[in-house]
């Protein structure tokens, strides 16, 4: 969920809360998801596996709320992944079909995940 927050952000501004594990969740594990393979590229001197996903609004959970408005939008964008270890390397999500009602033009998100040694 997108939502403005009275704790120091201004009214008007928009936060995440827990879209991470919505995105994943849903390109993921849901059956909504439509997942279009589009071959091997090199980012960063490695080569990784691009993949398209497109989730419709009417079957996303992707809530969005500014003030006292909010609604259900769909989400599209891309994810990288390493061949051999299936490590996912990004996660691009842009918001689609966004409910009208919402003063909103856009939202999207863009991780970038890097394996660390403890």
């Amino acid at each position: 969920m997108i939502s403005a927050s009275s704790l120091g952000t201004p009214r008007n501004s928009t936060i995440g809360n827990g879209s991470f594990a919505l995105h994943t969740r849903s390109v993921f594990l849901s059956a909504a998801t439509l997942i279009t393979y589009r071959g091997e590229e090199v980012r960063d001197g490695r080569t990784v596996v691009r993949y398209d996903f497109q989730v419709p609004q009417y079957r996303s959970g992707y809530r969005i709320r500014i003030g006292h408005l909010e609604g259900i939008a769909g989400f599209r964008g891309s994810f990288w992944n390493d061949p051999e270890s299936l490590d996912l390397v990004q996660l691009d999500v842009e918001a689609i079909d966004i409910p009208p009602h919402l003063p909103l033009r856009a939202a999207a998100r863009f991780l970038l995940l890097r394996a660390i040694a403890l």
